[in-house]
């Protein structure tokens, strides 16, 4: 009888040290799972972010667009206006040269602000 209490006693004691270390395994498993859940809900926050400015220089390119275009129309309707005005005898020289700086005052605006859409383009193109 105290053999058999024995074995028990030994199948007893290597059972809890095999339940420990599964416990301790099981425990490093959630660590780890912990760190990994952790580090995934950083990712997603950064890429929201960056989802986020995408979306903003979208809409920043979008405007600029706008507003080249606007530049354009405004620079096509000085130059039409500019040559009414030259055509016309009664336009004073004062006038013309007006004109004339607002035109160039005009296309260099058009001109920086194109500059400024192909740096974009290139940019989003190295991304």
């Amino acid at each position: 009888l105290d053999g058999v209490k024995d074995v028990l006693d030994k199948s007893m004691k290597a059972f809890e040290s095999k339940l420990n270390a599964a416990k301790e395994a099981a425990d490093g498993v959630k660590q780890e799972a912990d760190v990994h859940t952790a580090s995934s809900i950083k990712l997603y926050s950064d890429l929201d972010d960056e989802i986020r400015e995408v979306r903003v220089a979208k809409e920043l390119c979008k405007d600029r667009a706008a507003a080249i275009v606007s530049l354009e129309n405004q620079a096509k309707d000085c130059r039409n206006l500019l040559g009414a005005s030259a055509k016309s005898s009664e336009a004073s020289k004062a006038i013309r040269e007006k004109f004339s700086e607002v035109q160039n005052d005009l296309e260099s605006l058009m001109s920086a602000a194109s500059s400024l859409e192909e740096v974009d383009a290139m940019s989003e193109a190295q991304k």
